[in-house]
């Protein structure tokens, strides 16, 4: 059982209760992914690279990982879902354009735990964003022109979206900002 501080606010005490509790880590789940016959299948005859790991923080989705690889020359990228030990593939699928070069993740870059990562955001967002409840949380962990990272969102219920990028190798923020979902800032 997870003990609890009185003066923890109720988002920081979901996340430990409900969204951590039996959360993996990110190196086990791509050794699970890497070392499953699906995997192995599709390996055989695709040289992609690892390029990111996706969570939803919440009840319904916190032990579902997508965990995916990107194809350079044909730009798009194949997910496998991890849920409970569970993998299925899913066939590639063309990605949104950023304009940003989606670069190779190394899992021994990742030195920080999901938790720490989320809970370092989290403070930081109540300092920084105080004003905003938070409806949803997700993170990415992604190699970007800052380096390895946790690309940290968090959805509110007024429709703005508080995203927030620290390091994986120390937890430092390495940028932050608040934006309006599209269509809902006029």
């Amino acid at each position: 059982m997870v003990e609890l501080d009185m003066n923890c606010n109720f988002f920081a005490a979901f996340l430990k209760l409900y969204c951590f509790h039996s959360l993996m880590e990110f190196k086990e789940v791509v050794s699970a992914v890497e070392n499953s016959t699906e995997f192995k299948e599709w390996r055989k005859s695709n040289t992609d690279f690892l390029a990111h790991a996706f969570v939803l923080l919440d009840e319904a989705n916190k032990n579902i990982w997508q965990i995916g690889y990107f194809n350079e020359a044909e730009k798009k990228a194949t997910t496998f879902i991890f849920e409970n030990g569970v993998i299925s593939l899913v066939p590639p699928q063309e990605i949104l354009e950023s304009g940003e070069k989606i670069l190779a993740l190394d899992t021994e870059e990742v030195k920080i735990i999901v938790e720490e990562a989320v809970n370092i955001a989290n403070e930081f967002r109540k300092i920084n964003y105080p004003r905003e409840m938070i409806a949803k949380t997700f993170f990415i962990i992604q190699k970007t022109d800052l380096g390895v990272v946790y690309n940290i969102s968090f959805f509110s219920g007024s429709f703005n979206v508080t995203n927030i990028k620290l390091s994986a190798v120390d937890g430092k923020i390495l940028k932050h900002d608040l934006k309006a979902l599209a269509g809902f800032d006029k």
